[in-house]
């Protein structure tokens, strides 16, 4: 085997060679791995001016030049995947991705960085569906015909797999920094959400056993995509799982990667490492974490249900509106698996107590912006408007780097301004005293002019 691989090595380097010539670049004498390798480099400057002249062809010949160079490695290299995936991308050529990420990631199965980035574009940007024909897979739209297949399941165990591999292989490098090592984390956390529902972080993936596309889920004839085409998140009509005591059933965190029974434990596990990182990734942590518990059991979930498509009683939606004016900051009413419910949040899934943690730090203004706003809305939904124009007032307050801060303003002014708009009036009988429909806020009485 080191016999074979040298021998691949020297023919790669006089193929890249002679490559390099016809692009007009002198390779260097020596090549070294501490430092980015000029030969390299120029052939990156060189691919990425053909990218911007619009010469794909040409420029992906010099991508994939890269990805096979055993001296290419780290952060670069990943950024060249996803430029060539690009390339692929704008030549229509989807059926060659798969080929290209797996023979890069067979010539550099060491590289943390570029086994994360496998794991991105399997997840996040392929065609996450297709055809299979004579019993072949076959990626994205073609002319040819076969049974249409939907594999996003295929794909994301898939990049989950790279992501567990990049997780043991980055977890080994030495001089990973703080910052690195948490971007890792809650990058590779939100791989696990991206294009899934409630009931599927309640499975483990198998991230052992390469993924069968042969069994992909049949595709509607007119509408080969799916509703995850190409996966982005989408919520469905499926409202938070329950368990045996009318509660939701919530992720909690294991004791270790191996030890987790289910993706939501893996996910946990995954930010909890990325709180031990810097404080500006544990802070990302919390606040994914928040977030995510706020759209699982917030009370939004009661109108959320409906507008996807569930069936919602009225005379319950309109009690449900009564309840929320008297909820404490450790229940919530939310809409369930079995119904609309109000439940007590143990601490740790607290959204709120998750979110005004976060709104409360003085590292990163952006996240508290975010976290405020989540609080501000909230309280809105709740019907508790003295408490949510107190948190929109908090965001202007951190002044022109938070989150939405005229946004913020405008929500606060709804509250505590004056406002008045003419309601809708039907067409009126002649001889009949008009009525004209007027809806005002925070006044107590108006004047008009008629002309």
């Amino acid at each position: 085997m080191l016999g074979q691989s040298h021998h691949f090595m020297k023919i790669h380097a006089s193929l890249l060679f002679a490559l390099l010539m016809l692009v007009g670049i002198q390779p260097s004498a020596s090549l070294s791995a501490a430092t980015p390798d000029p030969v390299v480099e120029k052939t990156r400057a060189r691919a990425q001016k053909l990218t911007e002249q619009g010469n794909h062809t040409e420029a992906l010949a010099l991508y994939k030049s890269l990805l096979g160079c055993p001296e290419h490695q780290g952060q670069n290299l990943a950024i060249d995947l996803n430029s060539a995936k690009d390339g692929l991308a704008r030549l229509n050529r989807w059926e060659d991705l798969d080929a290209l990420v797996d023979d890069t990631v067979q010539r550099h199965p060491d590289d943390w960085q570029l086994l994360k980035m496998a794991g991105q574009i399997s997840i996040l940007s392929m065609l996450h569906y297709g055809h299979v024909q004579n019993n072949t897979f076959h990626r994205g739209q073609a002319e040819s015909s076969g049974r249409w297949v939907n594999c996003f399941i295929q794909d994301r165990a898939r990049g989950l797999g790279f992501v567990q591999r990049a997780l043991k292989k980055m977890l080994a490098a030495p001089d990973v920094s703080a910052s690195d090592r948490g971007r890792f984390f809650n990058d590779c956390a939100m791989f696990f959400l991206n294009g899934v529902d409630a009931t599927t972080l309640l499975t483990l993936a198998d991230l052992e056993t390469p993924p069968d596309y042969l069994s992909g889920v049949d595709s509607d004839n007119q509408n080969p995509y799916g509703w995850r085409g190409r996966g982005y998140y989408h919520q469905q009509t499926i409202a938070t799982p329950v368990g045996a005591d009318g509660l939701p059933v919530y992720h909690h965190l294991p004791e270790s990667w191996e030890a987790a029974k289910t993706d939501g434990e893996r996910w946990r596990w995954l930010l909890a490492q990325a709180e031990k990182t810097d404080e500006r990734s544990a802070i990302e942590a919390r606040l994914t974490f928040a977030q995510f518990m706020q759209a699982q059991i917030g009370e939004q979930t009661l109108v959320q249900w409906h507008q996807r498509g569930g069936a919602t009683d009225p005379k319950e939606l309109a009690e449900a509106f009564q309840v929320l004016k008297t909820l404490k900051d450790d229940e919530t009413y939310a809409r369930l698996a079995t119904g609309a419910k109000r439940f007590a949040m143990p601490d740790e899934f607290n959204y709120i107590k998750l979110l005004s943690g976060i709104a409360d730090n003085k590292v990163d203004i952006i996240r508290a912006g975010q976290a405020l706003g989540g609080l501000a809305q909230c309280f809105e939904n709740r019907r508790q408007l003295d408490r949510a124009a107190e948190h929109w007032q908090r965001i202007v307050d951190l002044g022109p780097k938070a989150y939405f801060t005229q946004n913020a303003n405008d929500r606060r002014r709804q509250i505590l301004d004056n406002w008045g708009r003419f309601d809708g009036t039907d067409s009126q009988v002649a001889g009949q005293k008009p009525t004209l429909g007027f809806v005002f806020r925070n006044a107590t009485e108006t004047k008009f002019t008629a002309r």
